[in-house]
């Protein structure tokens, strides 16, 4: 899916932006091989949480996510067109705010969203990420996506 966006990437992205770029980059690739380029930016105890927690996903570690990742049906999308709005950077932290668009089974889709990637230098340096929060469309995905197969239905608990 092409990355398209106005101001909100800087010409010379930082360290820990780039990790997350190639994160979104590889996760909305139709390319198979794409996982394995999303891979090598996760921690070993890496975690992905699919929120909000009413939408009934369950947190996933590196090995269920990567799973989840091959499993993504972006070749049911036709034109898809990932855009970022907004990219706020902190020590070991990116927040993005994006949209997708896309064409799904000839209906037009659009889902807002937003990432929070927390990310662990790693003891060779390097930069990886140690968990991605990504809060989506609550709507979108109620209608686009009513009976995910991946959800854990009823298994919601507020912590309120």
């Amino acid at each position: 899916m092409p990355l398209a966006s106005s101001d909100a990437i800087p010409a010379n992205p930082s360290p820990q932006l780039k990790v997350a770029l190639t994160w979104m980059r590889a996760l909305s690739s139709a390319d198979p091989s794409s996982t394995e380029l999303l891979a090598t930016t996760l921690t070993e105890d890496y975690t992905y949480a699919f929120l909000p927690r009413s939408l009934g996903y369950p947190v996933r570690n590196k090995e269920q996510f990567l799973a989840y990742a091959r499993k993504v049906p972006f070749s049911l999308f036709r034109d898809p067109q990932l855009y970022l709005h907004e990219v706020i950077e902190a020590p070991m932290k990116i927040i993005v705010q994006a949209t997708t668009t896309a064409t799904f089974h000839s209906a037009p889709y659009v889902n807002e969203y937003m990432m929070v990637f927390h990310l662990a230098k790693q003891t060779d340096g390097e930069l990886k990420i140690r968990k991605v929060e990504e809060f989506v469309d609550s709507r979108a995905m109620a209608v686009f996506f009513p009976m995910d197969p991946l959800r854990e239905r009823g298994s919601y608990k507020s912590n309120l």
